[in-house]
């Protein structure tokens, strides 16, 4: 037991000075006290008192369960509880997030909020393989956030080379739906009904909606061998489908002369039935293997757009919702100009959510709720924190462990 007990400590001990890159342990002990100076103000204007610090064993169960995704064993915690030196809390904070533990806790995490699966539609498996490698190399890496972010909403190429494609080939040919999802994830922002007309409750227009998603209207899965006779196929269903509106509108049977017309026609595209065969069969070679960017792509406002701040068919370029990103040249990349437009640490939205990401990761409840819908009005409920955060995380580089290390350290 003994000998076992010795190996924990030493592992902590060796961790320590492997994760705080960011901040000595004597900054990120003070860090972690200017939050709690913070909190115990705000607690006294409101009339509230502060619970008492947790014990040694509250807290061993505790941090594991935050940082590595599961309780300590009884030899950990034993090892933990009779270490007598100053400042085991802080040891066995960076010993957790210096472990493979944390890489696989937080990687469930962020596979959630990416919305990533094993297997995405009409995608060849090798991309969710290299999506997920990424993510992981992410973390275990200690990538910066802003990076991370960066790198999945510039990425192209193939997935071999780049694993961050997975980041828009989890919606292939859907890059409206992709930067309503992107906003909410990365900048707090519920823009999506502003896709289809100006937010009802919120300030957005639909040309902002649009304006913004120019910037990755170019995003095209690519090297499909089966791909031109995919969209052959697909032109033929979409004239179809036109052919049957028109005749259902003028019909007098409620459409349904217009719907066996429809189906009689769809069946007689026996090359359709031929290809579902062939993809069936042999569907990794003829699917998506990774992401390109077509400059030449350009967004229009929509036929049925009724707004007065443009007409149908009007060409959005690329703008962003808030703040300034810098001008388009026509060689740019225009993904690569978003992503270092989000990812800004002169973007207040971006650092405000990762913030209030990882506080709720910790304590259960962000500062702001919720906190992917970022308002004029929004307010966090301890204002001071939410301002002292946001300056850490930048002064951090985004160093999410340098982050968890701090707010993990505070008095609880």
């Amino acid at each position: 037991m003994k000998i076992i007990q010795l190996l924990v400590l030493l592992v902590c001990l060796a961790a320590q000075t492997e994760v705080r890159a960011g901040l000595s342990p004597q900054q990120t002990q003070q860090a972690a006290a200017n939050i709690d100076t913070l909190l115990a103000a705000h607690w006294k204007t409101a009339g509230v008192t502060g619970n008492a610090p947790i014990s040694d064993e509250v807290f061993v169960r505790r941090i594991y369960l935050d940082l590595a995704g599961r309780i300590p064993t009884a030899e950990e915690t034993v090892a933990f509880l009779d270490w007598k030196q100053t400042g085991k809390r802080a040891a066995l904070i960076d010993s957790l997030l210096a472990r493979e533990s944390y890489v696989s806790h937080f990687y469930n995490y962020w596979a959630d909020i990416l919305r990533y699966k094993s297997h995405f539609v009409n995608t060849a498996n090798v991309v969710p393989a290299a999506y997920e490698k990424f993510i992981k190399d992410s973390l275990r890496a200690n990538k910066p956030y802003d990076q991370f972010v960066r790198e999945m909403l510039s990425a192209k190429g193939y997935a071999w080379d780049n694993g961050a494609v997975g980041y828009y080939l989890r919606d292939p040919e859907m890059p409206l739906d992709n930067m309503a999802i992107t906003s909410r994830i990365f900048l707090g922002t519920r823009i999506e009904c502003a896709q289809c007309h100006d937010h009802p409750f919120d300030k957005w227009k639909q040309t902002e909606f649009y304006h913004l998603a120019a910037y990755t209207i170019g995003n095209r899965p690519m090297n499909e061998a089966f791909g031109s006779s995919r969209d052959a196929i697909r032109a033929r269903q979409d004239a179809i489908d036109a052919d049957f509106k028109k005749e259902k509108a003028a019909s007098t049977d409620g459409g349904k002369a217009a719907e066996q017309r429809k189906k009689e026609r769809l069946d007689a595209m026996e090359y359709r039935k031929i290809v579902g065969i062939i993809k069936g069969c042999v569907g990794q070679l003829f699917s998506p293997i990774g992401n390109e960017r077509r400059a030449e792509s350009l967004l229009k406002l929509p036929s049925d757009f009724e707004q007065s701040d443009g007409k149908p068919g009007d060409v959005m370029t690329p703008k962003p919702i808030f703040g300034t990103a810098s001008e388009l040249s026509p060689d740019d990349d225009r993904a690569r100009v978003f992503a270092q437009w989000a990812t800004s640490p002169e973007n207040p939205a971006f650092t405000k959510v990762i913030v209030n990401r990882l506080w709720k990761k910790m304590f259960g409840v962000a500062l702001i709720e919720p906190l992917d819908e970022l308002r004029d009005e929004t307010k966090p409920m301890v204002p001071e924190v939410e301002a002292y955060l946001e300056k850490l995380m930048v002064a951090l580089r985004y160093d999410m462990r340098g982050f968890l290390a701090v707010v993990a350290g505070t008095r609880d």
